[in-house]
């Protein structure tokens, strides 16, 4: 062994550093305690194997291939870094630096375990949030890059550059931008920090934020440093929300205010509707478009929902700055901090004043068309209530000549029972009149009452009963439930028994046996109407289709089509059901509506 390994024989028995000398075979011939107490294993384990055994797998063939080095005279001394494993497991990062003399190698290895993780880990943070580093050398022009900026460029790590290739990399727009920069911040200590578009390696375009920071001694500027982060992700997400936002101003209207109420933001078609410019409408609250279409207490509720920080949804009637009228579909979101705490709202509209202005035309058409059909049922009626209203009247004529004749013969005990008789037929007028101006006005009805259901069914009955008698049709009324109580529309609900009773007699007027009957009974907790006829029923082929509007069987001339699909609208919008079926064999269409209460628990709940 040489004389300088024998003069070290003191030092290989202090723990400095990590110290040893290895033979050209790969053993360790000689070594300081450091190593034991480092990797655990002994002195005779550590001098008994090669190295290598030692050393990380995947890092044996880079082991191998720098302490190879050493055989040729142009690298004397090698330095390297890799992972050694410990005996109780896992492994630490050593830096090498190794030198031969002689047959002998000689070591001297640091413990980089914690800067090597420090860098790893700096490497991962760089890589997820895209930010690499970088330093240029002066006067060499040389750069250095981080494993992200590398990454970033799409080049292989470690390769070779300088600011002349860096600057290549952006874009013919982006290239005098940063060249400047750069010069500037060179010969006049300026930082920058800019986004600029650059195409990678691969010819991918991406957008970059480069930001330069002269390093100076003495005044000098000695190199510039700085960071390279990948921004193409932000500028995609920016344009899709340039995007989304010119979307959302051709069609949706958009404001956002504090908590107070008070706009901070309208886009362009919040600005159109309304007619105010943006600078008229910041720093206001919504009270500068109320039309006073809507009480407090809708205001009131709205507040209310959307600071309990529930998402409000509803329609409302605004005032444009000429003093027109718009209507807005309205859904109002509080926005909330992590904490939960609300910040502002944002309103999101939709312009629906056409839609409004339609739904009122339908409104209005449907009850025209109601109305049409409630004269056209009249019209049906028109002839038997004529002779009704002929027949009683013609007793009354009678019955005052007899008066006449009594008084003359001063026989006036006679006359009460003849002054009953017309007082009962005028009654009689009176209810048929009453049925027929009720029937034929505009409905006035806007919500549903309470009425007894025998009342309602009986006037309509008594408006077609006549008609059914001059044609030789057995009328039949059997009106149970005498204190049953419906939410209805007395009228409506008349209207579609007299639609009903008028397609059963259509139906049954030719036919031998000829029987239409009006009967109420009571099912769970509906009450069903049913017209019962003896026609011939309904050909199961048009079943399905008697409901829809302007479908009739009648000859052209003799139906409009609208009864049935009319009278099932009224129904449903009465929380019921119109239904087709049957009753003994004979043809029934069935109403059923929800009973309510009946006239004695009404007088007990009193």
């Amino acid at each position: 062994m040489s004389d300088f390994y024998s003069s070290l024989g003191e030092l290989f028995k202090q723990p400095l550093g990590l110290i040893s000398v290895a033979n050209r075979e790969g053993f360790f011939v000689e070594l300081n305690p450091s190593w034991s107490n480092l990797l655990g294993y002994t002195r005779e384990e550590l001098l008994s194997r090669p190295f290598v055994e030692f050393v990380h797998p995947d890092d044996w063939e880079n082991t191998v291939k720098e302490t190879s080095l050493l055989n040729d005279k142009n690298h004397p001394t090698v330095t390297f870094q890799n992972r050694c494993l410990k005996k109780e497991g896992g492994y630490v990062w050593l830096s090498w630096n190794a030198r031969l003399f002689g047959e002998y190698i000689y070591v001297i290895a640091q413990d980089v375990t914690e800067l090597k993780e420090q860098a790893i880990l700096s490497n991962k943070m760089q890589h997820t949030a895209n930010i690499g580093t970088w330093k240029l050398h002066l006067p060499s022009m040389k750069t250095e890059w981080s494993e992200e900026t590398y990454r970033i460029h799409e080049i292989p790590i470690g390769t070779p550059t300088n600011t002349e290739d860096g600057i290549n990399f952006y874009s013919e727009e982006s290239r005098p931008i940063i060249t400047k920069a750069v010069q500037e911040c060179i010969e006049k200590a300026t930082p920058f920090d800019l986004e600029l578009g650059m195409i990678t390696a691969n010819g991918r375009p991406i957008w970059v934020r480069a930001i330069g920071i002269p390093e100076e001694v003495d005044g000098k500027v000695t190199g510039v440093y700085g960071l390279f982060q990948d921004l193409t992700e932000k500028h995609q997400t920016v344009e899709k929300l340039e995007k989304y936002r010119y979307a959302l101003d051709q069609s949706t209207i958009v404001a956002i205010t504090d908590t107070r109420g008070v706009i901070n933001f309208v886009n362009k078609k919040f600005c159109e509707i309304s007619q105010y410019g943006e600078s008229e409408l910041i720093g206001k609250d919504h009270r500068i478009i109320n039309s006073s279409h809507h009480d407090k207490k809708f205001f009131k509720d709205l507040w209310k929902t959307i600071s309990s920080g529930r998402t409000w949804k509803g329609l409302i009637r605004n005032r444009a700055k000429d003093g027109t009228f718009y209507w807005v579909d309205s859904t109002i979101v509080p926005i909330k901090d992590r904490q939960g705490r609300i910040q502002e709202y944002m309103a999101i509209r939709e312009d629906v004043t056409e839609r409004v202005h339609l739904e009122d035309l339908v409104e209005r058409q449907k009850e025209q068309l109601f109305h049409s059909s409630k004269l056209a049922s009249l019209g049906e009626m028109a002839g038997g209530n004529a002779h009704e209203i002929n027949t009683p009247l013609a007793i009354i004529s009678m019955a005052a000549q007899r008066i006449g004749k009594l008084v003359k013969r001063d026989q006036l005990n006679g006359v009460p029972k003849e002054t009953a008789n017309i007082e009962k037929t005028v009654d009689r007028i009176a209810d048929i009149i009453r049925g027929l101006r009720a029937l034929s006005r505009q409905d006035a009805e806007t919500k549903n009452a309470l009425f007894p259901l025998k009342k309602v069914v009986d006037d309509a009955a008594s408006l077609c009963q006549e008609r059914l008698k001059n044609h030789g049709i057995q009328f039949k009324l059997n009106t149970g439930l005498s204190e049953a109580l419906i939410s209805c529309r007395p009228t409506q609900i008349s209207q579609v028994i007299l639609n009903l009773v008028n397609n059963a007699y259509d139906a049954v007027r030719m036919n031998e046996t000829n029987e239409i009957e009006i009967r109420t009974v009571q099912v769970d907790d509906l009450i069903r109407i049913s017209v019962i006829d003896s026609g011939p029923g309904v050909p199961e082929d048009i079943q399905g289709k008697i409901f829809q509007p302007m479908f009739t069987t009648k000859p052209v001339g003799s139906g409009t089509g609208l009864g049935l699909g009319i009278s099932l609208k009224i129904v449903q919008d009465h929380g019921g059901r119109l239904e087709l079926g049957e009753v003994d064999g004979k043809t029934s269409f069935d109403v059923y509506l929800p009973i309510e209460k009946t006239a004695v628990e009404m007088k007990e709940v009193a």
